[in-house]
């Protein structure tokens, strides 16, 4: 009984499946600082929301403006773009 469950599941807020963290990206949410970041070692302190990690869900991501569901706050496209961007050069290279 003294072994500690790591088997952490969180839902994608586009697809809604229930996965692994290690299958997501997660995302921040610094209320008193109004700052959204990508959080690629799930290691940031504040509210976070996940996604899972395809690109193809990333047009859909945008569409339904999952952030400001997740977040309860309006988020610019600026800070979409800035966020895709950093996915681009970190997890998404293109080959």
């Amino acid at each position: 009984m003294n072994e500690k469950n790591n088997n952490y599941t969180r839902k994608c807020v586009v697809t809604h499946e229930i996965l692994d963290v290690s299958e997501l990206i997660r995302f921040d949410y610094k209320k008193d600082a109004n700052i959204i970041s990508l959080d690629i070692n799930k290691t940031k302190n504040g509210r976070g929301c996940y996604l899972k990690n395809d690109p193809d869900l990333w047009s859909q991501f945008i569409k339904t403006k999952a952030l400001n569901r997740a977040f309860r706050t309006n988020v610019n496209i600026e800070v979409y773009n800035n966020i895709y961007n950093e996915l681009t050069e970190v997890l998404w290279k293109k080959s």
